[in-house]
């Protein structure tokens, strides 16, 4: 995380323009094992990002941002939030928020479980209050879904019901064959 805080101190110093944002990213169809990230910088006052993105199979989401450090009041961001989105015909549908409440803060994690194929997008919300704004960079990554526990204790369940419906059956048939 270290490298990342570097990188984002060094983007905010290269010179920015200090700007509301509303800025919108697609990174197009995730599979398994991808990792995208993703970055702002001199965000000022409120600001929503979007970031779109495709699942081709179930999958897992997890990572986190880390924000641009505080340096001297030069930089920071506060009231973030993070809303997770699904599209649904033409509507998007909250499906998860988190946030770190009021206050600045240095970074988040997130994860999202068992997401089906489908469109999404990750709502970023907060107000950049430093003397340059704010910013942030943040990572996608993409995992295979995995089943629950009770997913696999159903599946056992089923496969021992079927198991002794052959055996019961079998042995009709073999009183059968014998009477």
């Amino acid at each position: 995380m270290k490298i990342s805080s570097l990188f984002l101190a060094a983007v905010l110093s290269v010179g920015l323009v200090a700007t509301t944002q509303a800025k919108t990213t697609d990174l197009g169809t995730l599979a398994a094992g991808t990792t995208q990230y993703f970055f702002d910088a001199g965000l000022q006052d409120h600001f929503t990002d979007y970031i779109n993105f495709d699942l081709a199979s179930a999958a897992s989401l997890k990572d986190g941002f880390v924000f641009a450090p505080k340096i001297g009041g030069l930089t920071k961001v506060k009231d973030f939030s993070l809303t997770l989105q699904s599209l649904d015909s033409s509507t998007w549908i909250d499906l998860a928020t988190l946030g770190t409440g009021p206050g600045t803060f240095k970074g988040l994690t997130y994860s999202f479980a068992n997401l089906l194929p489908g469109s999404y997008r990750l709502v970023l919300d907060g107000i950049g209050s430093g003397h340059f704004g704010g910013g942030y960079i943040g990572g996608l990554s993409v995992a295979a879904a995995v089943p629950e526990a009770s997913t696999w204790a159903m599946l056992m369940v089923g496969f021992g019901l079927v198991a002794y419906q052959l055996r019961r059956k079998q042995k009709t048939l073999e009183q059968q064959l014998l009477a």
